[in-house]
C-alpha cells in the first residue's frame, strides 16, 4: 500500500472514533463528523479527507480527462471510472467511510448497491454499519424463486440505495423500482460522484434524497487547486459543466 494510502485510511478511521477539542465532541452519535456551531475544525477535517481522496482517485485513474460517451448517451470531457476501485481496497475503504459520512442523516434498515458498479462499496458499507445487504438482479432468474431482489427482508423495511456515479439518476430509479415492487421502502440514495446533470432534481421529484461525497465541480476544483490538472483542462471542463449541468 502506498504511503499516501496509509495516511488516508488512518485519517478516515478518525471518523469512527470519538474525538474532543477543548471539551467539544466532534462526532455525532452515529460516529460521523458533525459541525459544531462556531467551530470549523470538523468541516476542515472533512474537506481535507475529501481532497486527499479526490487526488487519490485521480492517481489511480478513476478520474479521467478526454472525450467520453456516458451511459446516458451524453458526451463528456471528464469520466469517473469507479469500477477500478475493486483493485484498490484502501481506496474502497476510504470511499465507504465518506459515503457513510455523506448519508449519516439517513435512516435505514438495509443497504443495496445499484448493479454492478456500486455493489462492492455497498458491501463494505453493509459490514461497517452492520446492516443487511440486498442485491437487485439485472434480470429475473428463469429458475428457482425467480426473484429480482435477493436477501433477507420483509415488506416495510427501509433501504439506503448506493450508486457510484449519478448523471440523470436513471439507473438508480430502476433499482428503486424493483425494491419498491418487493415492498421495500426507499427514502435516501448515496453516491460517490454526482455529475450534476439532473440526478438530484429527478430523484427529488420522485421523493428521494440524494447524498453525495463529491459533485463533479468539487473534484475539478480539488484537482485544479492541487496542480494535478492544468488550467486549460479546468476551464474546458468548467465550460462543459456550465453548458450541460442543470444543478449549477
Amino acid at each position: 500500500m502506498m504511503k499516501s494510502s496509509l495516511a488516508l485510511v488512518a485519517a478516515l478511521s478518525l471518523t469512527s472514533q470519538v474525538m474532543a477539542d477543548n471539551g467539544k465532541v466532534l462526532v455525532n452519535s452515529k460516529g460521523y463528523l458533525t459541525v459544531i456551531e462556531n467551530d470549523p475544525k470538523p468541516m476542515m477535517m472533512l474537506q481535507k479527507l475529501k481532497s486527499d481522496l479526490a487526488i487519490r482517485l485521480h492517481e489511480i485513474g478513476a478520474i479521467k480527462f478526454g472525450d467520453f460517451t456516458l451511459k446516458s448517451g451524453l458526451k463528456s470531457p471528464i469520466y469517473a471510472d469507479l469500477r477500478l476501485l475493486i483493485s484498490y481496497p484502501d481506496v474502497m475503504i476510504a470511499v465507504a467511510q465518506l459515503m457513510n459520512q455523506a448519508a449519516s442523516s439517513a435512516d435505514f434498515t438495509h443497504i443495496c448497491g445499484v448493479p454492478m458498479g456500486a455493489i462492492p462499496i455497498a458491501s463494505i458499507m453493509s459490514a461497517q454499519n452492520i446492516k443487511p445487504l440486498l442485491l437487485v438482479r439485472p434480470e429475473a432468474k428463469e429458475h428457482g424463486t425467480k426473484k429480482m431482489v435477493e436477501g433477507a427482508f420483509k415488506a416495510g423495511d427501509c433501504c439506503l440505495v448506493i450508486e457510484d456515479v449519478a448523471t440523470t439518476g436513471g439507473s438508480v430509479l430502476k433499482t428503486i423500482d424493483e425494491l419498491t415492487k418487493a415492498g421495500i421502502v426507499v427514502q435516501d440514495v448515496a453516491v460517490i460522484v454526482n455529475r450534476q446533470q439532473g440526478a438530484t432534481k429527478n430523484l427529488r421529484e420522485k421523493g428521494y434524497n440524494l447524498h453525495s461525497v463529491f459533485t463533479m465541480s468539487e473534484i475539478l476544483d480539488i484537482l485544479g487547486n492541487s496542480g494535478k490538472i492544468d488550467e486549460r483542462t479546468v476551464q474546458n471542463v468548467k465550460d462543459y459543466l456550465r453548458a450541460n449541468s442543470s444543478e449549477l
